[in-house]
């Protein structure tokens, strides 16, 4: 994998999001950003559930599995 990019990335819940204490840009991790720095919307983003608990317990709630 490759140096993180950094990037104003809004989508705090993609498992390439990571950020420093202190700074208001994300250091994606994933290798191909470079490649999609332009876009409006990021075609790399994947869900990370462990960042997302508020989403898990809604389709919990929603499926019945509560």
């Amino acid at each position: 994998m490759g140096p993180a990019v950094r990037v104003e990335c809004h989508l705090q819940d993609c498992v390439h999001h990571t950020t420093a204490p202190g700074d208001k840009l994300c250091h994606c991790t994933h290798p191909d950003k470079r490649y999609h720095l332009f876009e409006d919307g990021c075609p790399l983003y994947i869900l990370d559930w462990a960042k997302s608990d508020a989403k898990a317990a809604a389709l919990r709630k929603r499926f019945g599995l509560q």
